[in-house]
């Protein structure tokens, strides 16, 4: 039976034993309501407008089986001595969020079995006793975010003497401490996070030999004294981030040899004691984050053979010396970004077989001494963004079989040596396991899918945006490439070079014209050159080969016009020759042709060529090429750049150009003639009224009778 308008029960389990659940939250109750099935065993009341709780509440509802009881959230103010008294199974009675701040004698009366205890979020001044109930068998007491001023150990002990977690964070407490060393406590966890202890006394847990965990974070803690946690040699967790420890003893865990976990990150420690874990062989995770610690000496975790993490993010570290990690097989994270590095020794992770997390990002002076070996097969996540790289060496990944992320984005490379080799493809089969590559924001010009295609078939998200890359046929590859397999994010900015440097949405990538790569292809697969051509021979070529580029038309898409140009007499062309066998011949034209066409031709000991007729769409095709002392290695014929500029057009605007400053001179030289006229006018004006004004002066001194002599 259920109050169908206010509830809704439904069977559950707790610990495979089967139960009932009657369910009335946000019913807008004043108290228990009436109907309930007597066989209730967790009764959920919570978000309602409960104020007061009295001794016959259970007893009229007629649910004196209830295992459960959650009235977190309402406005209680008070409980009565003996509510529970007839709740002989209750053991989780939950009462957060209320506005209750204290605990009569007799509360818990009758409730030997209850266990959990929450008085969160309350009005608590002090911790909850009843003083009449001297004993129960409660284990997890929460007591936190109450107005708590202060702790005492031995006395939260002597009346939960089966307590074993205790959370009293988000108080006002400023000390904890223990009015007895008497040890007879079964306490293992302790939350004291967020309140404003200054001082960890060494007495604090004296009494508390089985502690095994301490969160002590977000305090005002200003240092850890020497065997501040003597009396507690089990603990195995310890957090006091988000202090203001300025130095942590040598000794202050030296009695703490289970120890595996110590959380001490935003402070503001600047030095590390060598000696500070030497007691510690079972620690397998130290974070030291956002403190200005300078260095790291060989000896500081020479006794940690168990180190799996290390975190040091946000430090002053200048300097990764080459022991510091010469005795931790086991470490499998290190977090060193956001620091001044400046050199991390290639002999650095030699002894680290087990790495799979390496952080280096943003140490913006970072250079890597005689390039950093990896030797660890087992690294999955290499990060060394923002950190101004433009190399790194040959063999930086060989070793690196596993590799899942490669994070080398917002730095400097100009070529993607650091994961190809263009001579020899000893480690690009380490990195077939890739899956994420982040290459953004670097100062890539070119960039070559076939890399990714044969050598990374496992990757799934790859990050080229922000790159200044030319927009030539091989960035065009990439668009279908990525179209595909779809890895590249939608619509990264691409940015063209040698155009007018504007963004390239990365949709129009698409409408490249590539016909000049595929035309050069073609050309050395069915060409009649070979390489016992004389230099001359060569050079009449070139000249036939040029000749057939620049006898085309080209059409503009975005434009009516169309520019139609043929060679000039006055074209210069200048060929270059090999010593070796594979001749490189560069071609150019000078300004003084109307037209100015920049290609390349090579020929290597295999290959032949031949001279076709092209046509080209309106957009430029930047043929990607390297050179070495200025000689093409590659030996496909290509026509790297067009640019037209004809004698018609510059005189055209010379033209305009006159035109306007002219217009310009006539208008300057009315406006002063205007002014002239103006000021003119303005004078023979002034004149006119002068003369006016003294020929009434005249007239009037006419006029007047002249005076007679004075009377006698």
């Amino acid at each position: 039976m259920c109050p169908a308008e206010v509830c809704t029960c439904k069977p559950v389990h707790k610990d495979g034993i089967p139960q009932l659940l009657s369910n009335c939250t946000r019913a807008f109750l004043h108290g228990v309501p009436q109907g309930l099935d007597s066989s209730t065993t967790a009764l959920d009341m919570s978000d309602n407008n409960i104020t007061q709780l009295r001794n016959d509440t259970f007893d009229r509802a007629g649910i004196l089986h209830v295992d459960r009881v959650f009235l977190n959230r309402n406005y209680i103010v008070g409980v009565e001595s003996g509510t529970f008294r007839k709740l002989s199974s209750l053991s989780e009675l939950h009462l957060e969020s209320n506005l209750i701040t204290s605990v009569l004698p007799g509360t818990f009366w009758g409730n030997p079995e209850l266990i959990v205890l929450n008085l969160r979020n309350n009005r608590l001044s002090s911790l909850p006793v009843d003083i009449a109930t001297f004993k129960n068998h409660v284990q997890e007491l929460d007591i936190g975010d109450n107005s708590i001023q202060k702790v005492d150990t031995y006395f939260v002990q002597r009346y939960y003497p089966e307590l074993r977690r205790l959370d009293v964070s988000r108080n006002k407490i400023s000390r904890i401490f223990s009015t007895s060393p008497l040890d007879n406590s079964s306490l293992e966890v302790v939350d004291a996070s967020y309140n404003y202890v200054t001082e960890l006394e060494s007495s604090a847990f004296a009494s508390a030999s089985n502690l095994k965990e301490l969160n002590a974070s977000n305090n005002n803690i200003s240092s850890l004294s020497k065997d501040v946690f003597a009396r507690n040699p089990e603990l195995v967790k310890v957090d006091v981030s988000n202090n203001h420890i300025l130095i942590i003893h040598r000794d202050a865990f030296r009695k703490n040899p289970k120890i595996r976990e110590i959380y001490a990150g935003s402070n503001v420690m600047t030095y590390l004691h060598p000696d500070t874990f030497r007691k510690n062989p079972q620690l397998m995770k130290i974070t030291l984050s956002w403190n200005k610690i300078e260095d790291i000496d060989p000896q500081t975790f020479y006794d940690n053979p168990d180190l799996e993490f290390l975190d040091f993010n946000n430090n002053k570290l200048k300097t990764l010396k080459p022991e510091v990690f010469q005795n931790n097989p086991n470490l499998r994270s290190v977090d060193l970004s956001s620091n001044s590095l400046v050199s991390i020794y290639d002999t650095a992770f030699h002894n680290s077989p087990n790495l799979q997390y390496l952080y280096l990002s943003k140490n913006k002076h970072v250079r890597f001494h005689n390039g950093l070996l990896i030797l660890a097969s087992s690294l999955k996540v290499f990060d060394a963004q923002h950190c101004n790289l433009n190399h790194l060496s040959p063999d930086f990944f060989k070793n690196t079989t596993n590799l899942r992320v490669l994070l080398l984005g917002n730095n400097n490379f100009t070529s993607l040596d650091c994961i190809s080799n263009t001579n020899t493809d000893d480690y690009v089969d380490t990195l077939t396991e890739l899956q994420v590559l982040d290459l953004s924001n670097n100062q890539l010009q070119t960039i070559d899918v076939e890399i990714f295609k044969n050598q990374m078939a496992q990757l799934k998200s790859l990050h080229i945006e922000g790159n200044p890359f030319l927009c030539d046929c091989k960035l065009r590859n990439a668009w279908l490439w990525s179209q595909e397999v779809g890895i590249i994010p939608p619509q990264p900015q691409i940015t063209c070079t040698g155009m007018q440097q504007r963004p390239v949405p990365w949709a129009d990538v698409k409408n490249l014209d590539c016909n000049d790569e595929s035309l050069a292809e073609e050309s050395v697969s069915t060409g009649t050159y070979t390489k016992e051509l004389t230099s001359a021979e060569t050079n009449t070529h070139m000249e036939e080969s040029i000749s057939a580029v620049i006898h085309m038309h080209i059409e503009e898409s975005t434009s009516t016009r169309t520019y139609t140009f043929t060679e000039e007499p006055t074209s210069i062309l200048r060929g270059t020759r090999t010593k070796e066998s594979t001749s490189a011949i560069s071609l150019t034209r000078t300004e003084e042709s109307p037209s100015t066409v920049r290609g390349i031709l090579t020929e290597e000991s295999t290959s032949t060529a031949t001279s076709t007729h092209t046509d080209f769409s309106t957009r430029p095709q930047h043929a990607d090429h390297s050179e070495s002392n200025g000689i093409p290695n590659r030996a496909v014929p290509q026509v790297e750049e067009i640019h037209i500029s004809t004698h018609k057009g510059r005189t055209h605007n010379t033209v305009i150009l006159i035109g306007v400053l002219v217009f310009s001179l006539l208008t300057i030289l009315l406006i002063v003639l205007l002014l002239l006229v103006y000021m003119r006018r303005r004078c023979g004006l002034y004149k006119v009224s002068i003369a006016e004004i003294k020929t009434q002066n005249n007239r009037a001194d006419f006029s007047a009778p002249a005076e007679g002599p004075p009377a006698l």
